[in-house]
C-alpha cells in the first residue's frame, strides 16, 4: 500500500429543507486524486493513517455522493445528508487496501438532549437540552382521543420551566423535535422520545379493631379501596414505637407483609391483621399501611385516632 495520506478535510452547511442538510466538503486539489469519503454517526473504529481491507472499510457507514467542483486549487464535494451529528471519513483505495485519513464532524440541526417527562399530580412537565441554534419546539404525545400535538418557542419554555402536559392520565410516549437554523435556512432534528410516567392510582383504607379487642382479640381489619384494577401489590403493615407515625416501612417493625394483592375498582379488599400483645407503656403505639406495586399509588391512610393503639 502507498504511503500518501488522504487529504485534511473541511465542512461547511449550506442549507436545508425539512429533515435533509446541504454540506460542502473540501480538501486540497494536489491530494484530490482517488479520495474517497464514507460517513456515519459513529466514530470510525480505526485511527488515522491506518491501512486496512477495503471490506472493513465498506462495512463503516456510508459513501458521500454528490456534485464535485473545483476552484482555485481546492476540490469541494456538495452532498445532502440527513440532520444530525455526522463524522466524515476521508480514504484512499489500492487494489483491496485502503488508508483512511482524519475524520471531521459536523451537527446539523441536532436533537434534544437530556429529555425528562415528570409527573405533577394528573400533569406531566416535558424538560429537555435545546440544541445551539433551535427557537421553536414540536412537541407530541399520545392521549386518550389521539396524538396530540402542540409547540412552544424557547423563551416560552424558559417562562414555564419546561413544556405542560395537562390531563396526561393515560399511558404512552412524548416525542420532542427542534426547528434549528442550518446556514440561512432551517431544519426540523429527529424527535427523541421517553415513555410518560405512570399516573399515581389513589389508593385508601381504614383500620377497624375487633369487636373483641379489650377481651383479648387482638386483630385489626384492614380495609383496601382502589380508584382502579392494581395487581400484584404488596401491602406492608408496620407498627411503629417513636413518638410519631412510622415515615415508611422501614421504620418500625413488620406486622406482616401481603404479596400479589389485587385490588377491583371501587370495591373493598378486606385483610385480617394479628396484633401481638404489647408492653404497656405512656406512649401510645402506630399502625400504618404500606403499598407498593408495578404502578404508583398514593395511599391515604385513616383519621389518626384508628392508626394509634394503647
Amino acid at each position: 500500500m502507498r504511503s500518501v495520506q488522504p487529504a485534511e478535510l473541511t465542512i461547511q452547511a449550506l442549507g436545508a429543507r425539512d429533515d435533509r442538510c446541504q454540506v460542502r466538503v473540501s480538501w486540497s486539489a494536489t491530494d484530490a486524486e482517488g479520495l474517497g469519503i464514507r460517513w456515519a454517526e459513529t466514530p470510525p473504529p480505526w485511527p488515522s493513517g491506518s491501512v486496512l481491507p477495503v471490506s472493513a472499510l465498506t462495512a463503516f457507514g456510508t459513501e458521500l455522493a454528490g456534485t464535485h467542483q473545483v476552484h482555485d486549487g481546492e476540490v469541494s464535494l456538495l452532498a445532502e445528508v440527513p440532520v444530525g451529528y455526522h463524522l466524515y471519513v476521508p480514504y484512499l483505495v489500492e487494489r483491496d487496501q485502503a488508508v483512511v485519513g482524519r475524520f471531521v464532524a459536523l451537527g446539523l440541526a441536532e436533537p434534544v438532549r437530556r429529555l425528562r417527562a415528570e409527573r405533577r399530580g394528573d400533569d406531566v412537565i416535558v424538560t429537555w437540552v435545546w440544541p445551539e441554534g433551535s427557537r421553536l419546539a414540536t412537541v407530541e404525545w399520545t392521549a386518550s382521543g389521539g396524538v396530540r400535538q402542540d409547540q412552544v418557542t424557547r423563551s416560552g419554555y424558559a417562562g414555564s420551566n419546561g413544556f405542560r402536559i395537562p390531563a396526561a392520565l393515560d399511558p404512552g410516549v412524548v416525542r420532542v423535535s427542534v426547528l434549528t437554523a442550518v446556514a440561512a435556512d432551517e431544519a426540523c432534528s429527529r424527535a427523541r422520545e421517553v415513555e410518560l410516567p405512570p399516573r399515581s392510582i389513589p389508593v385508601s383504607y381504614t383500620l377497624t379493631r375487633h369487636r373483641l379487642w379489650r377481651f383479648g382479640r387482638r386483630d385489626l381489619a384492614v380495609r383496601l379501596r382502589a380508584e382502579t384494577d392494581l395487581v400484584d401489590l404488596v401491602l406492608t403493615v408496620v407498627l411503629g414505637t417513636d413518638l410519631a407515625m412510622p415515615p415508611s416501612a422501614d421504620h418500625g417493625t413488620v406486622l406482616v407483609e401481603h404479596e400479589g394483592l389485587s385490588l377491583v375498582a371501587h370495591q373493598a379488599r378486606e385483610l385480617t391483621i394479628p396484633v401481638p400483645v404489647l408492653p404497656r407503656r405512656q406512649d401510645p403505639y402506630w399502625v400504618r399501611c404500606f403499598l407498593r406495586g408495578p404502578v404508583p399509588t398514593v395511599v391515604t391512610g385513616p383519621p389518626v385516632e384508628s392508626m394509634r393503639l394503647t
